[in-house]
C-alpha cells in the first residue's frame, strides 16, 4: 500500500506530530510505502524522516477554496508532488489540509482517510465529508463535536491514539534515582509533572493557582512543567506571563523528543486542560505508573474511564489542589495505584490494537 501523508512539520515535538511520525513508522515496518508533503522542518525529532520513502518541501497544504484560481496556483507544487509519488490513500493528520487531498482525488481518484485529532470549526463539512471515504477520530467525543458540526457519523471510526508499551514503562529504582537527581530534587520531594504545550488551552495558568494554594515548601515539593520554549526561542505572551509569576517551587523545562526520564522522576501529573482530544501525555504518564489528576475535558474522561476519582472539573484550582495534594503520597498510601494505571494503559491504549485499526482502515478504502 502507497500512503500518502501531507504534514505541517516535519521533526515537530507536537502531539500531531509524534502520533503522525509513530504511523509512518508502523506503516513502513509493515511493507507499506509512505511519502510525505510537508511545509515546515523544525525540531530534532527525525522519526517521520527516517521512516518515509521521500519527502517534498511544498509551499502550502491548505488555501481558502473560496479563492479560486489563487488558491489552485498555491496548492498546485503539493498536488503535482502528490500526484507523482501515486497513492493509494491520502492519509490526512489535520483537516486543514483536506484541500491537498482533494485535488490529488480530484487528478488521481485516490481515496482519502481523515484523522480527527482535534476540533477546529470549518464551513461546508456536510459537502467535505462526502468526499473523504472514512474519518477517523481519537476519541468518542471528537467525533461527536465533529458530527454536531456537520460530518456524517456514519463515516467516523473511534481509534483511541496508542503508545510503545515497552518505552513507556515504570521505571527501576536505578533509573527513577537518576532521574531525580538530574532535576536535582532528592528521593523524598514531591514531584508533580505537567507535560505539554504551554498554552492556555491547556490550562496551565490553572495548575498554577493551585499549586499556589497548596503552598508546599519548595524543599519538599516541586512543580515540573515540561514543555517550556527553549532558551533564545521567542516565547508567547501567555508563557511569559506565567513564568513572570514567580511562583514558588515550580520549573520550567523546555519541551523535548524523550519525556521519559523527567516523567520517570515523577511522583504525580496533572493535566488541567480546558479543550482535549484524547491525552496522550495522560496515557505516557500512567503507562509509566504515574496517577494523573486530570479536568473533565472533552476526551479525557474517556482515556481515564475507571478513575473517577482523579478527574475534576474544569478551571478550578481549589478542586485540582485538593486532589494533588489526596494523592500526593500515593506510594505509601494506596500502593497498588502505579499498577492499577499501568493496567489500565496496557488493557486499551497499546500501540500495536491503535496502529494496526488505523491500517485496517487505510487499507479498507485503498484503491
Amino acid at each position: 500500500m502507497r500512503v500518502l501523508m501531507p504534514v505541517a512539520n516535519v521533526g515537530g515535538l507536537g502531539g500531531v506530530e509524534r502520533r503522525t511520525a509513530d504511523a509512518a513508522r508502523w506503516l513502513t515496518d509493515h511493507g507499506d510505502r509512505v511519502d510525505v508533503l510537508f511545509t515546515d522542518r523544525t525540531g530534532a525529532d527525525r522519526e517521520l524522516e527516517d521512516a518515509a520513502a521521500s519527502l517534498a518541501a511544498v509551499p502550502a497544504l491548505d488555501v481558502r477554496l473560496s479563492e479560486g484560481v489563487q488558491a489552485a496556483r498555491r496548492l498546485a507544487p503539493a498536488v503535482r508532488a502528490g500526484v507523482r509519488a501515486r497513492p493509494d490513500v491520502v492519509y490526512l493528520n489535520r483537516f486543514e489540509h483536506l484541500p491537498t487531498a482533494l485535488g490529488v482525488r480530484a487528478a488521481a481518484r485516490t481515496p482519502i482517510v481523515c484523522h480527527l485529532r482535534y476540533f477546529t470549526p470549518h464551513g461546508g463539512l456536510g459537502w467535505k465529508s462526502r468526499t473523504v471515504s472514512r474519518f477517523v477520530a481519537v476519541s468518542r467525543a471528537t467525533a461527536d463535536q465533529w458530527v454536531a458540526a456537520g460530518l456524517r457519523a456514519s463515516r467516523i471510526e473511534v481509534v483511541p491514539d496508542g503508545i510503545d508499551l515497552e518505552r513507556f514503562r515504570p521505571p527501576t529504582g536505578a533509573e527513577r534515582a537518576a532521574a531525580r537527581a538530574a532535576l536535582g530534587v532528592g528521593p523524598d520531594t514531591l514531584v508533580v509533572l505537567y507535560s505539554g504545550r504551554v498554552h492556555g488551552e491547556k490550562g496551565v495558568d490553572v495548575l498554577l493557582d493551585a499549586w499556589e494554594r497548596l503552598a508546599l515548601d519548595p524543599g519538599a515539593a516541586r512543580l515540573v512543567v515540561l514543555g517550556a520554549q527553549a532558551p533564545g526561542e521567542p516565547v508567547s505572551g501567555y508563557e511569559a506571563a506565567l513564568v513572570a509569576r514567580g511562583v514558588r517551587g515550580v520549573q520550567w523545562l523546555p519541551a523535548r523528543d524523550d519525556v521519559l526520564p523527567v516523567l520517570h522522576a515523577a511522583d504525580l501529573a496533572a493535566a488541567p486542560s480546558r479543550h482535549e482530544s484524547f491525552g496522550c501525555s495522560i496515557v505516557e504518564a500512567m503507562a509509566a505508573g504515574v496517577p494523573v489528576v486530570a479536568s473533565r475535558a472533552g476526551g479525557i474522561p474517556e482515556t481515564l474511564a475507571g478513575f473517577d476519582e482523579l478527574l475534576v472539573p474544569v478551571d478550578d484550582a481549589p478542586a485540582l489542589a485538593h486532589r494533588i495534594e489526596e494523592y500526593a503520597h500515593w506510594r505509601t498510601q494506596e500502593p497498588g495505584l502505579g499498577e492499577r494505571c499501568r493496567a489500565h494503559v496496557v488493557s486499551r491504549f497499546g500501540r500495536e490494537p491503535s496502529l494496526g485499526a488505523l491500517r485496517d482502515v487505510l487499507a479498507g478504502v485503498a484503491r
